[in-house]
């Protein structure tokens, strides 16, 4: 063959790959996968498996999650899952952040949404100030403005570079805390406080070691808990005073043990607190006492005063789980492995397992 045919063909080959590439459109796939986020509301239960929101009447035995009314699927994973004045928040990643109208909680409606206006941009988690809404932009911090039917960005600050993240935030009467973690320079990692109506800075607390996700603020105290991430095999828990918010102080701390052998990797991610009980969910951290078969635990600790946060118990919570959401001494448990595990708290002491969904994939 000649190289002027040779030639020629390549090209033919070459435009017809490009042509290939450009036309690339995205069909349908499956729904359903492991679990990573629940949340409760009037008697229904919604689950982030993978990038599938699904819905369940909690109608099983003992009020366990039964029948699915409702999926819908994103294009990226679901983080977060908010029900606030009868709409539902979901955000879901890349695919950025989307309001449901839940006044029939067995079929949301769609609403509005916000969507990203860069790939490198993702909605982590939110939080709530009146009619704005604070948000997790992955990189940075974002002020959304909700006015009903639409969601608009107004303003971004905070801004970090390279691997650096904003996972995790909270916001209580004036106060907006997050968290930064994993960036190249751990100096500036750990919990900033700002101002919610300003946006100053008013205080940072750093973490020198593990990454930190989650905060959540103290119902009834001037607390803030930090679910602070993993060293690679051990997570952390702990306990920020903030009756000088200038000054934060950390008041407790605790290490949640993994497990090396079964590579089991304790990370604190998310967390519910009820009545200054809070409940940590510790991804893969050891239920202790150790058990036989291996199981892993929700972490949970006292926080009704600055001054006397201790650690209570561990609840079985079967293997890697990621997200936690309780109901009248109901625990919801988004596992990996196990889909949605429902447990019966009544008893710290005494907890009951009663029932496993899968959530498919």
């Amino acid at each position: 063959m000649s190289i002027k045919k040779s030639l020629f063909y390549f090209f033919i080959l070459f435009s017809f790959n490009l042509l290939s590439q450009s036309n690339l459109q995205f069909q349908s796939a499956t729904k359903g996968a492991a679990c990573y986020e629940v949340c409760y509301y009037n008697n229904h239960l919604y689950a982030g498996a993978g990038n599938t929101l699904i819905a369940y009447k909690l109608d099983g035995p003992n009020a366990s999650p039964g029948t699915v009314t409702f999926q819908h699927r994103f294009r990226s994973n679901i983080d977060n899952i908010q029900v606030r004045n009868g709409f539902m928040y979901v955000s879901s990643n890349h695919s950025g952040l989307s309001k449901w109208n839940v006044a029939n909680p067995d079929v949301p409606v769609f609403v509005t949404e916000y969507v990203p206006a860069a790939l490198d941009e993702a909605v982590y988690d939110i939080a709530f100030f009146g009619d704005t809404i604070f948000a997790a932009l992955k990189t940075k911090m974002a002020v959304l403005r909700d006015s009903g039917g639409v969601l608009t960005l107004l303003s971004t600050f905070a801004q970090k570079t390279g691997t650096t993240r904003i996972h995790g935030l909270d916001v209580k009467g004036n106060m907006l805390a997050f968290t930064v973690g994993f960036s190249s320079n751990n100096a500036i990692d750990g919990v900033y406080i700002y101002n919610a109506s300003s946006l100053n800075q008013i205080g940072f607390y750093n973490q020198t070691f593990c990454d930190p996700h989650e905060v959540l603020f103290g119902q009834n105290t001037n607390l803030l808990h930090v679910m602070g991430g993993t060293n690679g095999l051990d997570g952390l828990f702990y306990s920020l005073d903030l009756s000088n918010p200038a000054n934060p102080v950390a008041v407790f701390q605790d290490t949640v043990q993994g497990y090396i052998l079964l590579g089991s990797i304790a990370q604190p991610m998310n967390a519910e607190i009820i009545n200054d009980t809070v409940y940590v969910a510790t991804q893969g951290g050891q239920h202790i006492p150790f058990t036989i078969p291996f199981t892993c635990g929700t972490y949970v600790y006292s926080a009704t005063s600055n001054n006397n946060v201790h650690y209570v118990t561990a609840l079985n919570s079967g293997l890697y789980h990621f997200d936690i959401a309780i109901h009248n001494k109901k625990m919801y448990v988004a596992s990996e492995w196990y889909g949605v595990v429902s447990v019966d708290i009544s008893d710290l002491n005494n907890e009951a397992e009663y029932s496993r969904v899968l959530t498919g994939g």
